[in-house]
């Protein structure tokens, strides 16, 4: 017989439901799921150079990208095995990387798609300033109209926030939700890790 009362929190899945909402929100507030970092663009590559290296990284799987890297890695003088095969993580990782570095080309290239990004942040704006079910209602439908929403699985967050509506009300009049008009990371953070 088990023992009676509350059952201890499972931090382990509360941790992975924080970092999945992350990532949820930063899709819909910047497009992709993780923040890019901010790294230079690249100096000393003609245009159309660039574009032939867009298009072979947008040809490589993540276990070639990972290849890539370790063949990268052992030019450097560093000791690597080449004939590793890559594990789970590692292919996680690099498809992660992989991305990240497609995005920052395409940003470098291509002019950004302003009215797209614009209707992201809109939608964001709409979740984070709803203070009525209706407005939160209305800013999950939009939200889980996306395109990219729809395709790539995302679907269950706004459909969670939309269930949660009520909750996720209360957390936002709660005094230590971030109001400030530079405290649109912390509101991310603060959103996804107290779950809805």
């Amino acid at each position: 017989m088990g023992k009676r009362g509350p059952k201890p929190v499972d931090l382990g899945l509360l941790n992975a439901w924080d970092f999945e909402f992350y990532k949820a929100f930063h899709q819909l507030r910047d497009g992709i799921a993780l923040p890019a970092r901010n790294l230079p663009p690249p100096s000393g590559f003609a245009v159309s150079e660039l574009r032939e290296i867009l298009a072979r990284l947008k040809s490589m799987s993540a276990a070639e990208y990972w290849r890539v890297q370790q063949q990268m890695t052992s030019e450097f003088g560093e000791r690597v095995d080449l004939e590793q095969t890559p594990t789970k993580v590692d292919i996680e990782f690099a498809d992660r990387d992989l991305k990240e570095e497609i995005y920052g080309l395409e940003r470098t290239l291509i002019p950004r798609k302003i009215h797209a990004q614009a209707q992201r942040r809109e939608i964001w704006a709409d979740l984070t300033r709803a203070k009525t079910n209706a407005a939160v209602q209305k800013a999950c439908e939009q939200w889980g109209n996306l395109p990219d929403v729809r395709a790539s699985g995302l679907m269950p967050f706004p459909e969670h926030v939309r269930a949660n509506a009520g909750q996720f009300l209360s957390m936002k009049r709660n005094a230590r939700f971030p109001r400030s008009n530079y405290g649109d990371d912390a509101r991310i953070d603060y959103l996804s890790g107290y779950g809805i």
